[in-house]
């Protein structure tokens, strides 16, 4: 990658890192009942960019596309997390460009096995959240993780998808475990399992690119 393509591409993660920040702020201001502070939103948008940039300095082996777009993924999870954490909502707009990326970018995975992975994964939260409902009654996995299960299956495969979701359970746990530390007993009912999936996720996929 030449300099100034190198140089672009930092540019493109830094308004990625921005967009992600600002197209969800209706959707945070209605979740979490006021708008969030102008001086996080550009920390959060400098923390993301950084976190790309990251992914992009240490895919030299890659194609300059592929590792573009890798980082551009790094961004969107990374989001992911802050949004479940902060808000417990995961924007759609995250998992349509994760979907988007591994339909569409240049990776190792072939496009049959990108469209099943994404059944596969989707298709087990949907059965986990519908069954949850019924037996409890209480909400225990939201619609929007299971739309992101469909996308980070997209980007690892039906495989990889599911052993992600088995990881993510277990990191949702200490998810809890630490804000009940934090927090003491009080803890939200709805655990933000969208946070751990992305973590699990975003460690299916460094593994296999970094």
């Amino acid at each position: 990658m030449t300099l100034g393509a190198h140089l672009g591409a930092l540019a493109v993660l830094a308004a990625a890192a921005w967009l992600v920040v600002r197209i969800p702020r209706a959707l945070f201001v209605d979740v979490g009942g006021a708008a969030p502070d102008r001086r996080l939103e550009w920390g959060l948008a400098a923390v993301l960019a950084v976190v790309g940039a990251a992914v992009l300095e240490t895919t030299g082996a890659m194609p300059a596309p592929g590792r573009l777009v890798l980082a551009l993924c790094a961004v969107l999870l990374a989001a992911v997390v802050y949004a479940d954490l902060t808000y417990l909502v995961i924007p759609d707009l995250y998992s349509a460009l994760l979907l988007v990326a591994a339909l569409a970018a240049p990776w190792r995975l072939p496009f049959a096995d990108a469209v099943i992975g994404a059944a596969i994964a989707g298709a087990l939260l949907l059965g986990l959240a519908l069954a949850w409902r019924r037996l409890t009654t209480v909400e225990g996995l939201g619609y929007g993780d299971v739309k992101l299960a469909a996308a980070i299956g997209a980007l690892l495969g039906a495989q990889a998808g599911l052993l992600a979701i088995s990881l993510s359970a277990a990191l949702a746990a200490l998810l809890v475990f630490g804000l009940r530390l934090v927090k003491g007993r009080e803890v939200a009912p709805l655990v933000p399992y969208g946070a751990a999936l992305a973590l699990a996720g975003a460690g299916f996929l460094g593994a296999g690119f970094l």
